[in-house]
Order: C-alpha cells, then structure tokens, then sequence
C-alpha cells in the first residue's frame, strides 16, 4: 500500500534530518535543530522558520506529535512545546534509511567515470 509520502515524493532533507535527530528522545524545536546541526557537522542548518514550518507539515503528516513539558507547566511564561516521533515517523525513517543504504550500494558497485568532465562535478 502506497502512503502520502510515497505518493508526495520522498521526505526533504530537512524532514529526515530532523527524524534521525529525534530518533527515540523527546526534544523542543531548538534541541531539534542544534541536534540536526551536530549530527550533520554543520551540513544541514535549520532557520527557526524553516524548522517550525517543518514542525507543522511534519505534525499534519502524523510523522511526529507534540508532548507536554511536564517542567514548563510549573514554570512561569509560555510552556515550551517538545516533540517525539510517532510510529508513522519510525517507518518513514526507516524506509528512507534503506532507500539511501541501497542507493549508496549501487554508488559503490558503480565504476568511476572516465570523463575529466563528469569527474570534475564531484569536485
């Protein structure tokens, strides 16, 4: 059976990026992306309106879910809003991981180019 996600392409960087950097903790949006931040050594770099319109579509696709902070709620001020990864969000994930294990595989099992030109592009 064919998801949302299969029929919508395949989940940005920025939505896998932020589902590995979730994996099984619960983390509040800037935790998200300072963990996406590390684990990419700087590659991938979230602005705070990318991540929260991520959040949202993330949120309506049922990949991640919002959870109460337990310590906001005896803190004065607005309690900040942490977030987990759903089921649906583990399988996405996980689909994913093997789509791009395979298609590194066949990287690897594929010969360097001959042409200077082609082999100037990964330079």
């Amino acid at each position: 059976m064919r998801t949302r996600a299969d029929r919508s392409g395949p989940p940005s960087i920025a939505v896998l990026s932020m589902l590995f950097a979730l994996g099984d903790e619960t983390l509040h949006g800037y935790g998200i992306m300072k963990r996406v931040e590390e684990r990419t050594a700087g590659r991938v770099s979230l602005l705070p309106s990318s991540l929260y319109a991520t959040i949202k579509r993330m949120l309506m696709e049922g990949w991640i879910e919002e959870v109460r902070d337990q310590a906001s709620d005896a803190a004065p001020g607005r309690p900040r809003r942490l977030y987990r990864m759903t089921d649906r969000g583990r399988e996405l994930a996980a689909l994913a991981a093997a789509r791009l294990a395979a298609l590194l595989d066949m990287a690897r099992a594929t010969p360097a180019p001959r042409d200077s030109a082609v082999a100037d592009l990964g330079s």
